[in-house]
């Protein structure tokens, strides 16, 4: 599907994501088994408040964090909710690289004037410079598109869903491969007041799926919604209700949790959505499970709407925690697209499989 992930940053401990972009299973900093996973590459990463509640992921001490991609693509669309650092430095600092290996190919930064470059290779190299100058501590929404391609490769910046800031085609976007599989945060001024926050960031690959998916999709806003009530339970609680176990916005591992030795699954209602969304594009479910046994149990996410009971993939679990998630791009109970009241009334959990 042309949908890859997205990513709201509210639900993770440290302020990074713990979890996979896309669908699949693993864990941040680790391989997943199919899916897209963040790895911490240097320096650190701070949890902070999102402009629309929520957290967001800030970058400080030249930090640098990872996103492998799982795979290599020619062409990529790339939005997120960015808020401005204090000040714009002396060397221009980036908003995102787009990598294949070792090799950054190109990227999105600022300049010293808090204009957009957009480059090749490195920042020095820049292919086009943007007109807007943008304003320090300030959120915008920045997305791109961006062909892969050393003769025949085109870029295109939109700011806040209208729009072309920047754009370019015919070029050469490349400094390695026509591809790319991973794209970078990175404080390149090594600055604690001098970094990006990051929040309800979305990836496309364009040249798979259909629309919407298959150009840019606006401002968009990833909301995550918390267990409320059980509706449904077979495991056992390590204390208190199976609904209290799962309600921690940051994964506490052992301290709370729900146990199963056999087959079965809990449901839980959730909170709801905080406005009535023009759109959804896609919503998804997503557990924490670790196995404290010698053999190899499998799980999987459960979600339920109306009379549909929609099974995530089977996985098998390790002895650490690792996220499962599953993305539903349509209301499985309707098979069309999700409006708010189908979000809302839907009940998430998960099923030990065997």
């Amino acid at each position: 599907m042309g949908l890859l992930g997205f990513e709201g940053f509210d639900d993770n401990s440290g302020g990074f994501p713990d979890e996979t972009l896309g669908a699949g299973q693993g864990a941040s900093g680790s391989t997943t088994t199919g899916g897209i996973y963040w790895q911490a590459v240097a320096g650190s990463v701070t949890k902070q408040t999102g402009q629309l509640g929520g957290s967001a992921m800030a970058l400080q001490s030249n930090g640098q964090y990872k996103c492998f991609l799982n795979g290599t693509y020619t062409r990529l669309i790339w939005g997120a909710r960015i808020r401005t650092f204090t000040n714009f430095a002396t060397n221009p600092a980036t908003i995102v690289a787009f990598y294949t290996g070792t090799t950054a190919q190109c990227g999105l930064s600022f300049n010293t004037s808090g204009n957009l470059i957009f480059w090749r290779g490195t920042p020095s190299t820049v292919l086009a410079t943007g007109a807007t100058a943008f304003t320090t501590s300030s959120w915008y929404y920045i997305e791109i598109d961006v062909t892969f391609n050393s003769s025949t490769g085109a870029f295109n910046v939109r700011i806040n869903g209208s729009g072309s800031e920047i754009s370019g085609s015919g070029v050469n976007t490349v400094a390695g491969a026509n591809q790319c599989d991973a794209f970078w945060f990175t404080d390149s001024n090594a600055l604690n007041s001098v970094v990006n926050w990051y929040d309800d960031l979305y990836l496309l690959d364009p040249t798979t799926g259909s629309s919407p998916y298959t150009s840019m999709l606006g401002v968009c806003r990833v909301e995550t919604l918390f267990p409320a009530a059980a509706s449904a339970t077979s495991w056992t609680p390590n204390a208190s209700t199976n609904v209290s176990r799962v309600q921690e916005t940051s994964m506490d591992s052992d301290t709370t949790y729900n146990s199963t030795p056999t087959t079965g699954q809990d449901t839980f209602t959730h909170g709801a959505l905080s406005s009535t969304p023009a759109t959804i594009f896609a919503a998804a479910v997503r557990a924490v499970v670790r196995k404290d046994q010698t053999s190899n149990p499998t799980a999987q996410t459960i979600l339920v709407s109306g009379a549909t009971t929609q099974a995530g993939a089977v996985n098998t679990q390790a002895t650490t925690y690792l996220t499962m998630r599953d993305i539903y791009l349509n209301d499985p109970n309707t098979g069309s697209a999700w409006t708010a009241t189908g979000i809302n009334n839907a009940a998430i959990g998960y099923n030990r499989t065997l």
